[in-house]
């Protein structure tokens, strides 16, 4: 959450328009602290003009079915061959896949993002692509109001899900940009 943090100010710092984040309650309070770090930083600058109301959009991605950029990496440890040199712990770039013991551990959800990177490395195709959906029913309505946009992944053929999804938003839909 840290690195989020940062990453948000910086971005808010150089002028972007919207800063799009995880679906993550966690994430959006991090980013949103982020936001407040920016208009500290601005201030302290000199830059007395920089309000809140300047900030980028908070977006989220939000998917009404299967899709791919929704999807974290699966495998069961247990099941991995004890002389392989694990090439999925080390390319890991959020060190989302943590091995503890003979036979213990696998990925930790909350720090993949899906990327597929350890995917391709299993030198037996152990690791499987896990779909998720990320849905405004995961978010109290109080985290919710944090957001100020939403991405809505979809695919041709899903005109009732997405009409299902976009029913489901309706409380907050007001306050989106």
């Amino acid at each position: 959450m840290p690195t989020i943090r940062r990453l948000v100010m910086l971005y808010a710092l150089a002028g972007v328009d919207c800063v799009d984040v995880a679906a993550d309650v966690a994430v959006v309070a991090a980013a949103r602290q982020g936001f407040e770090d920016a208009v500290r930083l601005a201030r302290y600058l000199g830059h007395r003009h920089h309000r809140l109301a300047d900030l980028p959009w908070l977006m989220i991605s939000l998917n009404d079915s299967e899709d791919p950029h929704f999807r974290k990496a699966y495998f069961e440890a247990a099941h991995c061959p004890t002389d392989c040199d694990r090439p999925c712990e080390t390319l890991c770039p959020t060190a989302a896949i943590q091995f503890t013991g003979m036979g213990q551990g696998g990925v930790i959800p909350n720090l993949c993002y899906g990327c597929g990177r350890c995917l391709a490395v299993c030198p037996i195709n152990h690791i499987v692509a896990q779909s998720h959906q990320s849905k405004p029913e995961d978010f109290s309505p109080e985290g919710l109001s944090q957001i100020d946009a939403v991405e809505i992944h979809t695919q041709a053929g899903r005109q009732q899900e997405f009409a299902d999804l976009w029913q489901r938003l309706t409380p907050w839909r007001s306050q989106l940009n």
